[in-house]
């Protein structure tokens, strides 16, 4: 999806409407090519949308995790096998440690259907106490709603990729967003990691 002509189209469309920032919600379009992969789909959305900010669910993520101080992380993932190695690779070349990684094997829409109370399960399974805190790959896990009651279960921070890339994109807008609700990221100050 990230190498599709597609994407600079859309990102062209958006920078017609005045937005402030444009950003890609899919993860994996951002790590699947490895590090540095992102920074590229960052620039072609910057350039595409006549220059304004741009960023993606990866980026937002190494942002999120740097702005937590976060260094030693475990993985809770929908994805299958494959998928979860490229990502790990991508936050082990970012800078992050993988204390442990679990996925849930899904592909393609369903994605989509992972319950709260199972994404819930999954991260309190693949924390550890050797963790700084547990990250929540995909934009199609809904986290929202129980991120605060994790991060008060487990005692560390739990950044979601769709909690990061909302926080990134309120941040590239200019907005400071010290929400509560949303977990710990959101009342953290901002660290750019290296976006375009």
């Amino acid at each position: 999806m990230a190498v599709s002509e597609n994407t600079e189209r859309l990102a062209e469309g958006l920078g017609k409407i005045d937005v402030d920032v444009v950003t890609y919600a899919c993860t994996a379009a951002g790590f699947i090519r490895g590090h540095g992969g992102d920074a590229e789909l960052n620039s072609r959305l910057s350039d595409a949308a006549g220059g304004i900010p741009a960023s993606n669910a990866a980026t937002a993520t190494v942002n999120a995790l740097n702005s937590l101080s976060l260094e030693r992380i475990s993985i809770a993932s929908p994805y299958i096998g494959e998928i979860d190695v490229l990502l790990s690779e991508f936050l082990d070349a970012s800078g992050f440690k993988i204390i442990r990684q679990q996925n849930l094997g899904i592909r393609g829409p369903d994605l989509g259907h992972i319950s709260l109370e199972e994404a819930a399960r999954l991260v309190r399974q693949v924390n550890s106490k050797d963790c700084d805190g547990v990250y929540v790959a995909c934009t199609g896990i809904r986290s929202l709603p129980i991120i605060d009651a994790l991060e008060e279960d487990l005692g560390k921070p739990v950044v979601s990729a769709l909690q990061a890339t909302m926080w990134e994109a309120l941040h590239l807008s200019g907005v400071q967003p010290n929400v509560n609700g949303l977990g710990r990221l959101f009342a953290s100050p901002y660290v750019d990691g290296g976006r375009t």
